[in-house]
């Protein structure tokens, strides 16, 4: 698997400790063991060997319910030759789901909460010549009582499991993904040796003048310091991007130097400078998301002590008011309906076309650079130039980022949080802190990261959270702290933007408090935006026909896989997603499931062809578009999806790609 690093060029040493040559089994101390995979998750390690089946199948996925009430323990021997020369030694683990114990060479080393930051743990003095061992022990999940405040019912019931855990919580149970909450090493390990200081976490701040023809830039980088000392830093920026392994280039576009005294109390490291005429990055479709690269390096008197290097895209992000809002003043102040909903990049005010995306999978450690390029081309291809990574799902791997720098694609940043009330623990507040600073830090210097959001929903029924709660006052001081250029919002939807519609025909939803026919829903669209917006529709026959037992395959049923697929009673009680009954209204009777799967991916198609692009006719006055959803996790035989699982475009990806041209014809 090819490995993204997290801006390292190269470290003084680096051991992978990444491959099938891990071990995991049962337990605190298991008896037995059985052959694992890392990046992985224990229940995949599971299904491949035999010991649980497989989970996109049937009902399959409660089968592994018990999983979640386990310790798991993982063990691999490597072998370590310290050199000549003294390195302060790391075993770095990039992701560990979710709490975990950490031994080496049966000495406990730490410990560790939090699915999405960096475990980055000294093991100088545990080390030894020769062959080591590493363990580590998952802990059971420790499950949240329901939330008080919040609106429970059936269909966002265990949801609530999860709310005290800065976790994927689509696990818990979605409507489009089922009850399966994996655990493990999900994402690279290694050991890393390094010198003086660490260089990590680079961030670039930029003031612009009024025509961006010349920026301020601030270029800054925290410094893990081993060695107090006087050092010199140096930032070179290159033009485009350099291939990877590769230091240094041809002459920089910019150079600054500057002497820096780290010590425990002076750990940031900081340069400034004018650039006049920089090439700007621009979104999909808008221009040349033109990148720069960024090589920082720090040196003491006997030499280079630490090197990072990191994509720059010189652009500005703003969200301004929108220029359809011309009203006057009134004599009293009242809430903004349609007001700062507009983006703008480098001063130009544009509609914007986004989808939603989710997690590529149920079991996070599967989701591999490969995975990511197959889905990222997708999302290129289909001109889209935002992606909401939603709030119950991930942290991508940073090659995701990296790839949406690449593209022009915009990325708009959900914490772990969405449709439960996250209140009420000191503890889980100080873990979900640290987190979102992790994040932060983790993907603040790529320009394809547009704004921060504290997460799906939260002030919504089922949810009980209020814009004054802690934690959201919380994720917005920890947000300013770490990246005070960036835009965060409370929640989404945001005032003045909806979530939804979601099916073809609206039934007591939005404007109307009945049935409603769809283009006259679409052409009554009142508000500013549209966060969430879609049509559900079927996946293709020959996807369904792989993951349902062939004696359910047909006619649809509102009970067994069917239902539990997300076909029916998912989303509200009765025909979602599947809408059979939506689909007779219009076809009439259905003779088997390929006629099933026609005639729904059509409505799909042509209902979001019509939303979407009555959305973008309403510009100014709506300011942007973005579909629920892009991609699902696993196999289900209806979704708003319009990529089916692993990565099949349904019909509805064709007419998107379509509608979001730069330029598109519609009446």
């Amino acid at each position: 698997m090819k490995k993204s690093r997290k801006n390292q060029v190269p470290a003084v040493s680096i051991i992978d400790l990444n491959g099938d040559d891990w071990y995991v089994g049962e337990g605190a101390h298991p008896t037995a063991w059985l052959p694992a995979r890392v990046p992985g998750n224990v229940q995949e390690d599971l299904w491949r060997n035999n010991k649980k089946p497989d989970p996109y199948f049937g009902e399959n996925a409660a089968e592994y319910r018990d999983t979640e009430k386990k310790f798991w323990s993982y063990k691999k021997a490597f072998m370590f030759a310290p050199g000549k020369n003294e390195l302060n030694w790391f075993l770095v683990f990039d992701s560990v789901d979710y709490k975990a114990d950490f031994f080496l060479n049966n000495e406990k080393i730490g410990s560790h909460e939090g699915m999405f930051s960096e475990v980055r743990l000294a093991v100088g003095h545990a080390l030894t010549s020769g062959c080591n061992e590493v363990k580590v022990v998952i802990h059971p999940l420790a499950f949240a009582p329901h939330a008080s405040r919040a609106h429970i019912n059936k269909y966002c019931l265990h949801r609530h499991d999860g709310r005290w855990m800065a976790k994927s919580l689509m696990s818990f149970d979605w409507d489009f993904a089922p009850r399966f909450v994996p655990t493990g090493i999900w994402k690279d390990v290694r050991l890393e040796g390094k010198n003086g200081v660490r260089l990590h976490s680079p961030r670039v701040d930029m003031t612009f003048n009024s025509d961006h023809s010349s920026v301020d830039l601030v270029f800054l980088a925290d410094a893990d310091v081993f060695e107090h000392n006087d050092y010199t830093v140096r930032l070179s920026l290159y033009e485009g991007t350099l291939p990877r392994g590769k230091t240094g280039g041809p002459k920089p576009a910019l150079r600054l130097e500057a002497p820096v005294s780290l010590n425990a109390f002076n750990n940031e490291v900081k340069l400034a400078g004018a650039f006049k005429k920089p090439k700007l990055w621009w979104p999909l479709n808008m221009g040349v998301p033109f990148l720069y690269t960024a090589e920082m390096t720090i040196r003491n008197r006997r030499g280079e002590v630490d090197t990072i290097r990191f994509n720059v895209g010189l652009r500005s992000f703003k969200m301004i008011r929108s220029p359809a809002d011309s009203q006057a003043a009134l004599p009293l102040p009242s809430p903004a309906l349609n007001n700062e909903t507009v983006m703008a990049v480098n001063g130009r005010a544009f509609f914007y076309k986004g989808v939603n995306f989710v997690p590529m999978d149920i079991l996070f450690g599967r989701i591999d650079n490969a995975r990511i390029k197959t889905q990222m081309d997708l999302v290129k291809d289909a001109n889209i130039q935002l992606l909401r990574v939603w709030g119950g799902g991930i942290v991508n791997r940073d090659y995701f980022y990296e790839l949406a720098d690449q593209y022009g694609i915009l990325i708009w940043q959900e914490f772990p949080l969405g449709c439960t009330d996250h209140e009420g623990n000191p503890q889980y507040r100080d873990i979900l802190g640290h987190e979102a600073g992790a994040i932060i830090k983790q993907l603040r210097h790529h320009p394809s990261i547009a704004l921060w959001c504290g997460g799906n929903e939260l002030f919504q029924p089922q949810s009980g959270m209020a814009p004054f709660d802690r934690i959201i006052r919380m994720l917005g001081a920890i947000s300013y702290e770490c990246d005070p250029e960036r835009i965060f919002f409370p929640s989404s939807p945001y005032p003045g933007a909806l979530h939804g519609p979601y099916t073809f025909d609206m039934h007591g939803a939005g404007l109307h408090g009945g049935s409603v026919d769809h283009v006259q829903y679409c052409n009554d669209l009142p508000n500013g935006a549209y966060n969430e917006c879609g049509i559900s529709g079927a996946e293709h026959a020959w996807l369904i026909e792989k993951c349902l037992p062939k004696d359910e395959i047909w006619p649809p049923a509102p009970k067994g896989s069917w239902e539990f697929h997300k076909g029916f009673n998912a989303w509200q009680k009765g025909d979602s997603w599947m809408c059979l009954a939506l689909v007779e209204k219009y076809f009439g009777p259905l003779k088997d499931l390929a006629d099933l799967c026609r005639a729904s991916q059509f409505l799909q198609a042509i209902g979001l062809q019509y939303l979407c692009e009555e959305l973008r006719r309403r510009w100014p006055n709506i300011t942007g578009s973005m579909p629920w959803c892009f991609n699902y996790p696993w196999t289900t035989v209806a979704g708003s999806d319009i990529v089916a699982y692993p990565d099949v475009p349904k019909p509805a990806y064709f007419t998107i790609q379509k509608t979001y041209a730069p330029l598109a014809v519609s009446a």
